[in-house]
């Protein structure tokens, strides 16, 4: 029996997932070729592989700003059909500009909420910088232009970043590995390793659980540095000190 793809699962599945459908069907339909599997999708003009039609989300929770962040704006976000819950929406003025972005999955749980917290109490208060997350994920707005949405703007970034500034790199982010909605793990740019093996000193293998007072290789994608959210603020404080 043929399984059939709503269109509101086809609007709410995975970026990656989706292009991989998509091609899977293109090459399939190029050939001429009857497709061997059993899923069958809705191709009409309410619901295309393309995503000419977009997610429609909606903010679902109250402003919260946290106290000494510069123009930063957290809210939660639902799909108007069916009020699925799909993420956070953050939102952040600083200067002339002023970057959307959101952040699928993820909840303003408490834990959530304290980990920014702790990111604008040391100085790493910008949840966006030029370029991260990409410009295609980001509704863009600068004083006296029109605004701009990426293309990927309502697929949602896997991501919530923290940086000192818009123009430095990323130190550390809330990614999809943390597991959403849950914070796992923290991971943190490559290019502190050496930071890290200063603060926390004991390096665990690849792929072994995390633990407290240790830090861990990616050991995929962006082979960036894993640590556990309990050691979250002796990071933080301790980079602030040996950056002097």
């Amino acid at each position: 029996m043929a399984l059939t793809i709503s269109e509101d699962e086809l609007l709410q599945m995975p970026s990656d997932l989706l292009r991989r459908l998509r091609e899977y069907l293109s090459k399939q339909r190029g050939l001429g070729e009857k497709a061997d599997s059993n899923v069958t999708a809705p191709i009409s003009s309410s619901a295309t592989l393309s995503r000419d039609a977009p997610a429609k989300l909606e903010i679902c929770s109250d402003k919260w700003e946290p106290e000494a962040a510069e123009g930063l704006v957290l809210q939660e976000l639902r799909y108007k059909s069916g009020g699925k819950h799909f993420g956070v929406h953050v939102s952040q003025h600083v200067g002339t500009e002023c970057h959307e972005y959101c952040a699928r999955n993820w909840l303003l749980t408490q834990q959530v909420k304290d980990i920014v917290l702790l990111a604008v109490r040391y100085g790493f208060d910008k949840l966006w910088r030029k370029g991260h997350p990409q410009t295609a994920y980001c509704k863009v707005r600068r004083d006296g232009d029109p605004e701009v949405k990426g293309g990927k703007y309502d697929d949602g970034s896997p991501h919530i970043g923290f940086s000192s500034s818009i123009d430095g790199r990323w130190l550390f982010v809330l990614g999809a590995e943390a597991r959403p909605p849950n914070v796992k793990v923290i991971t943190f740019e490559k290019g502190n390793e050496e930071y890290l093996k200063k603060i926390l000193t004991t390096e665990l293998a690849p792929r072994m659980p995390i633990k407290e007072g240790a830090w861990q290789w990616e050991g995929r994608g962006g082979n960036n540095i894993f640590v556990h959210p309990s050691d979250l603020e002796k990071i933080l404080k301790g980079i602030k000190e040996l950056q002097g």
